[in-house]
């Protein structure tokens, strides 16, 4: 490159774009780049194979270098290494592997892997398809050597002779034990071997492995006891990374199914994984072509990527959906540290090259940039300093704030260092920025970019911070904390539990203990912080507190008396990381005298933070409008662990239907749970597990969503309520955090007037009671109600639990399920879940058997109300079962009730449709027809052309006109990969997502009694896939958007719908909506009936029949005739229609077009524009008798 000085060689995307990066500054005809959000997280550089470890604090992955337009895998020589501590911004470490110049044997570099041992890193490089050798070095970034100077395991090597002599995965067992896993190509060449102590060396045979449908790519790990072998399968069996399970690590291995199907983007080409636990959560790290497709280059140019990995409570792995959005971070940066330019998580034509002062730099021409996510600017930051290097004029930095398309907040003027790698520190100042932001860096003539920071009065704050306790009275687990006056206490006033005189004290300290507070902080750098506090403890026997930081175990302060207002130090945290923390103090005996709390850090800054999310609020957009959300929301305040907002989509006089959104304000990874103030009665909760008791609704995450990674907002979570009034307004609500209080026994939960729970209250000794495990009783010492309740004991497992019988469900059906529990005396505070049971299927896994319906915390001193609602699908209900993360609590259970179909869709009658008619509907249409459906004003391109514009006019036509004359109004279409807003494709994956969920949800808003919608159109492979939306959610775009307008529009019939079905693509069709409708989203198939006037009826018949079998109804969604002969015209309808109208999986026809000269297809009208009919519309009408 023109700017480089350095003699070191630079691996360019594309070298020939580089030659000619002098004329692009000179004619400033250069763009950025395609850039990449989350998945595949490096695209600056081909990369693949991902060999991940966690090492001192963060992950690093070591990958494969792929070139630019390779037709094959020979010029495979060396490997690249990234790292990140936040699993979202990656630094490049650049080339620390070539086998050609950092070897005297080898001349390529496959698939490898690494890891540590003994303060030494050792990794492990295939030499081709035919040895793997290893290379030695003291950090993980290198310098690496060869010790052996030749092969570790070649075809030599006893039981090493294998088609595949590649893909070597190291693993270090619990005992010391090092083992290489390798091989591949076919069944039969899996094989394990044996390392010594030192690494370099065997022990022994190879082992063999037998492992079904293998191809390559394996890959150890090891979790609870269990040894986890993943792979990826041959061709045949789809390329996908299953996985089997043993309790040995050389044998005994038995298959349990997929972890990750290929993703689409592989073009079904190979894939590659490994598999780390981080910060106590699960990734799988993979590659696919995303970037390469986008590019147009080499389907051999791969890309790596990372999904959270999850395991069931059996212990197998649920499936991954790859996905696009990727994974969330686990810390913010810290914008007063020096942060390397090379380590971000998106970047927009940047290169990458050695820097003269250490590490890399990252090389930016004409409007090339690099996004560093969720940089965290504390109180404030006035000041950039960047070390750059320019050969040039007139260069300039850019900062902005939050979006690419943004207005820069602030300009660094780079002048002239005189060469690419003379560094010079320049700065800049601006208004302050606060909070934090995602920081796009954008270039706008030439230079190179080292290091950058932020900087601020004291780095953004202080060293200290003081907190006055009786300030948090608000939070919502105070009480029975209580603000009390002393002239003596700082500003008059501190905290207590007040002394009743029976010395009250909290034996058990947990999460959701009421009489706590929380004091959120940030530090700008890695500190010690000394905790103070000012208190006033007159008895050192009898007043004492727990505390705890972050998601670290209670800690007791107790025994220490004082004379008056003193203030003590309970503890100094030692080596705390900078970025986000929190410290909790709860009650522990009464008397105790809390007053102020102050906070000193060793180094840099400590601030409150107070960066959780607040309440947002739209009005509600109309015809033509620039709002694209419907909404009326009450506030959320960043009082505790968790907060909350509620932003209202759908309101009339007496009820709203409202998304709640949740906020992890600590600096962990938390299951989270959330106390509602309400004063509305919720009737139903989507997205969550849900109880209310009085005023307070509490709501906790589901099995998908009920982990919040540090900062994380959860949205989508919706429901609706019947307000208390008949006041319009919507209830007020105010912050929490995040530990519910367990629902009472005063909650205003009414049993189903359908209740066929036979027993439910164990009146009849435990008829229909039953236990997976443990020992279950008739106990008449505890009851909800009546005389008695069911009792387990003797629990050794968390899955052992308490059954209940219902008999048989109808599948489809919504049931409204509930139960009263209640924990045995002694027992400290614990979730219970209310979980379903399906009869076993057909595989090995038990991931499709189980639903898990609602969880709550229980106590041993009130009766806690399990209430939510269950679909039953797939295989045949089995039973209920209640059971406790805790695997030995006892506990109780009482009035089991159960109702059917809740809420059962739209209704809708055999009807012979239509649509409308050049936008609108005519004055005669239901003179013809009983079912409306628009024909492009509903199609998401044409209501909102324009980002956050919507034009509703034609919608509105359409959907009123149904209404007010009572006939089925059909919504064509939601996600298609056709007619859609052209600015979609533009956006950034997350961003599509949330556009596809704001579209969805704000049609739904708008038009809520809609009978059917047709939900995905044409998404067969060759068809019109909605790509986009695939971008947004992976490989199951289709359920993802079937599940978010099932979210939305939950009474609606939803369909999916496509072309040539029963024509060319009836098979085609078929294989892509079975993993949908087995998924149960599905509701009915659309088949569209264009172009068949003369196909043979027998074959029409056939295939009809075929895709009947799938199980569901079926609408004729866009039937016409193309002929301009009227008889030949009437002929047809003769034939066709008996056949669709009577078949018994029909249970609608859409028509597409009636009227001459504006139908879709010359030929199809039935209806002169004079009002005359033609022939085949005549003897419709006669058929249907209208």
């Amino acid at each position: 490159m023109l700017r480089s000085t350095q003699s070191t060689p630079i691996v360019k995307r594309k070298i020939s774009a580089y030659v000619g990066w002098g004329l692009c500054v000179l004619l400033s005809v250069c763009t950025a780049s395609i850039s990449w959000a989350g998945n595949p997280i490096v695209s600056h550089v081909y990369t693949a194979d991902p060999a991940a470890r966690v090492i001192n604090g963060r992950a690093y992955v070591m990958v494969t270098h792929d070139q630019d337009n390779q037709n094959d895998y020979g010029g495979l020589i060396d490997y690249y290494l990234f790292s990140s501590d936040d699993m979202v911004n990656w630094q490049d470490h650049g080339i620390v592997w070539n086998s050609r110049t950092d070897s005297s044997w080898a001349s390529l570099a496959y698939a490898p892997d690494f890891i540590e041992r003994n303060g030494k890193y050792y990794l492990y490089f295939p030499n081709g398809a035919n040895s793997i050798g290893v290379a030695v070095a003291d950090s993980p970034e290198g310098p690496y050597t060869d010790p052996l100077g030749r092969p570790l395991v070649d075809r030599n090597t006893p039981n090493a002779n294998v088609d595949w002599l590649f893909d070597p995965g190291v693993f270090i067992d619990d005992d010391g034990q090092a083992f290489l896993y390798f091989g591949g190509g076919a069944d039969g060449t899996a094989r394990v071997i044996r390392l010594n102590n030192d690494m370099i060396s065997t022990s022994g045979a190879a082992i063999s492995i037998d492992v079904p449908n293998f191809f390559e790519a394996l890959y150890m790990h090891k979790r609870n006891g269990i040894y986890y072998l993943s792979y990826s399968t041959n061709p045949s069996a789809g390329m996908s990374i299953d996985y089997m399970t043993s309790n040995n690590p050389t044998s005994g291995f038995t298959h349990r199914g997929t972890i990750l199907p290929n993703p689409w983007e592989n073009n079904s080409n190979n894939n590659h994984q490994s598999i780390i636990e981080f910060n106590n959560e699960w990734y799988i790290f993979y590659h696919n072509r995303a970037v390469a497709n986008t590019r147009g280059d080499s389907t051999f140019s791969r890309s790596i990527n990372v999904d959270r990995l999850y395991y069931n409570s059996d212990g197998s792995i649920r499936e991954v959906n790859a996905s696009s959005i990727g994974v969330p971070a686990v810390r913010n940066v810290n914008a007063f540290s020096i942060n390397q330019a090379e380590t971000f998580d998106q970047e927009g034509g940047i290169e990458t090259e050695p820097s003269s002062e250490g590490t890399l730099n990252i090389q930016m021409g004409p409007g090339d940039w690099v996004k560093v996510a969720n940089v965290d600017f504390g109180n404030g930051a006035t000041q950039f300093n960047a070390r750059v290097a320019s050969a040039i004029d007139n260069s300039k930095l850019e900062i902005i704030l939050g979006s690419l398309s943004n207005t820069p907040h602030a300009s660094l003027e780079i002048t002239n260092t005189g060469g690419w790698q003379n560094w010079q520190t320049q700065s800049t100042s601006f208004n302050a920025i606060t909070g934090v932001h995602d920081v796009y860096l954008r270039g706008t003539s030439g230079h190179n970019l080292n290091w950058f920071e932020f900087e601020g009065e004291n780095n953004g704050g202080s060293s200290q911070l003081t907190v006055e306790l009786e300030d948090l009275a608000s939070q919502s687990l105070f009480a029975p904390l209580s603000v009390r006056s002393d002239n003596m206490a700082n500003n008059g006033a501190y905290i207590e539990w007040s002394n009743d005189g029976s010395n009250q004290i909290l034996s058990v300290a947990s999460e959701q203990s009421q009489g706590q507070i929380s004091v959120p902080f940030t530090l700008s750098q890695a500190s010690d912080v000394e905790f103070n506090v000012r208190v006033n403890l007159a008895n050192g026997n009898d007043d004492s507190f727990y505390y705890k930081l972050n998601s670290n175990s209670w800690q007791t302060f107790n025994n220490q008396a004082t004379t008056g207002w003193q203030v003590l130090t309970p503890n100094t945290f030692t080596g705390l990381s900078p970025g986000n923390h929190i410290l909790t103090l709860l009650r522990r005996e009464d008397g105790a005298k809390l007053d102020t709390l102050t906070l000193v850090a060793s180094a840099g800054s400590i601030q409150t933070n107070n960066s959780s999310s607040s309440s947002t609020s739209s009005s509600s957009s109309t015809t033509s409008s620039s709002s694209t959300s419907s909404s009326s929301s009450s506030g959320a305040a960043p009082t505790g662990n968790v907060t909350y907002s509620i932003n209202v989509t759908n309101d009339w006089q007496s009820g709203y239907c409202a998304e709640l959104t949740v906020t992890n304000n600590t600096n962990n990874a938390l299951q989270w749970q959330a106390s509602v103030s309400m004063s509305d009665s919720v009737d139903s909760m989507w997205n969550a597990s849900w109880s209310q008791s009085g005023n307070i609704l509490n709501v906790s995450g589901v099995e998908w969503n009920n982990t919040l990674q540090a900062g994380q907002s959860q949205s989508g979570i919706g429901f609706c309520a019947t307000r208390a009034s008949s006041s319009s307004s919507s209830s007020t609500t105010s912050s929490t955090s995040g530990s519910t209080s367990s629902s009472s026994s005063s909650g205003g939960y009414t049993v189903p007037s359908n209740n066929f729970a036979v027993n439910g209250g164990v009146e009849n000794n435990l008829q229909s009671w039953g236990a997976t495990a443990g020992s279950v009783t008739r106990s008449t010492e505890q009851r909800y109600s009546g005389n008695a309740s069911a009792r387990i004991t003797n629990r050794a497992e968390n899955w052992h639990g308490l059954t209940f019988s219902v008999g048989e469900l109808t599948q489809g059906n919504l049931y409204e399920v509930a139960v009263w529990v209640k924990l045995a005396a002694g027992s400290a505070d614990t979730p219970i879940t209310l979980t379903a049971k399906r009869q076993n299927d057909s595989d090995d896994s038990t991931y499709n058997e189980y639903t898990g319906i609602v969880t709550t915390i229980a106590n041993d001193s009130e009766w806690v109300l399990l209430h939510g609602q269950y679909t039953q699908t797939g295989t045949a209900f089995e039973h209920f079962i209640i059971e406790s993360e805790s695997d030995s609590v006892s506990f109780y259970a009482d009035e089991f009730s159960i109702g059917g179909e809740v809420t059962p869709k739209n209704e809708v009658g055999f009807f012979v449709g239509n649509i409308t008619t050049n936008g609108n509907v005519r004055n005669d249409f239901t003179q013809y027809w009983d079912q409306l459906t628009p024909e492009n004003e509903g199609k998401w391109g044409s209501v909102e052309r324009t980002r956050d514009v919507y034009d509703w006019s034609g919608l509105d036509r359409a959907y009123n006109y149904a209404k007010q004359n009572n006939i089925p109004f059909k919504q064509h279409t939601m996600v298609w990969g056709s007619q859609q807003p052209n600015w979609i494709d533009s956006l950034s994956p997350a961003e599509q997502a949330a556009e596809i969920e704001e579209w969805i949800r704000d049609y739904c808003a708008r038009y809520p009694d809609t009978e059917m919608i047709d939900v995905v159109n044409e998404a067969t492979l060759g068809h019109a896939p909605a790509n986009y939306a695939a971008s947004a959610f992976g490989n199951n775009w289709i359920i993802r958007s079937f599940e978010l307008t099932r979210q939305y529009c939950p009474n609606s019939i939803l369909i999916l719908n496509d072309y040539n079905v029963l024509s060319w693509n009836t098979q085609e069709f078929i294989q892509m909506a079975t993993p949908a409708v087995n998924a149960g989203v599905v509701d009915a198939i659309g088949l569209q009936a264009h172009g068949l006037a003369d196909w043979s009826l027998s074959d029409l018949e056939t295939k009809l029949n075929q895709v009947a079998a799938l199980g569901l109804p079926i609408y004729i969604s866009e039937y016409d005739i193309e002929k301009t002969n009227d008889q030949e015209q009437l002929r047809v309808m003769q034939t066709q229609f008996p056949l669709f109208y009577n078949h018994p999986s029909v249970k609608g026809i859409t028509i597409w077009g009636y009227v001459v000269g504006a139908t879709w297809r010359d030929g199809t009208g039935l209806l002169h524009s004079n009002g005359t009919p033609r022939p085949a519309l005549t003897w419709l009408m006669d058929y249907l008798n209208r």
